[in-house]
């Protein structure tokens, strides 16, 4: 199976406070009946439990992100939906609501590029606006 650097930039926070988390991380890509999907491992954290990511994008604007080990979470990002989704850490779990701003890409059989804008609530009050670019290369 071939190999993929998957890139990410994360941009989250509201107003003036914003982060920008960048990770790289080596994993799998494939096109597959339901539109792309890529799988990898994160290490957030040194000395932190592994996060074992899958994403499928679908022709329909529809990017679902789950992770499992050390943060467990089912996240559905829909232009122009909002969807209820679960967030799991090891010090608790969190109901959320995704609201999917835009879901665009370029993706093609050898990689490509993902980008997402979506705002996250808890009991309606906004937690925080995201922006995020996924970069698949082939290695």
């Amino acid at each position: 199976m071939k190999l993929y650097d998957i890139i990410t930039v994360a941009v989250q926070g509201i107003d003036d406070r914003k982060e920008e988390i960048k990770t790289a991380d080596r994993g799998t890509y494939k096109k597959i009946p339901e539109g792309f999907l890529i799988r990898y491992t994160e290490n957030i954290f040194k000395d932190a439990p592994q996060v074992f990511t899958e994403i499928i994008i679908s022709p329909e604007k529809t990017v679902t992100i789950t992770k499992d080990g050390g943060i467990k979470s089912k996240l559905i990002i829909e232009e122009g939906r909002d969807n209820n989704c679960l967030y799991s850490t090891p010090i608790g779990s969190m109901d959320l609501t995704v609201s999917g701003e835009r879901v665009a890409y370029i993706l093609t059989d050898t990689g490509g590029e993902v980008y997402l804008s979506y705002s996250i609530k808890q009991n309606e009050n906004l937690v925080s606006k995201n922006s995020v670019t996924i970069t698949i290369k082939e290695v």
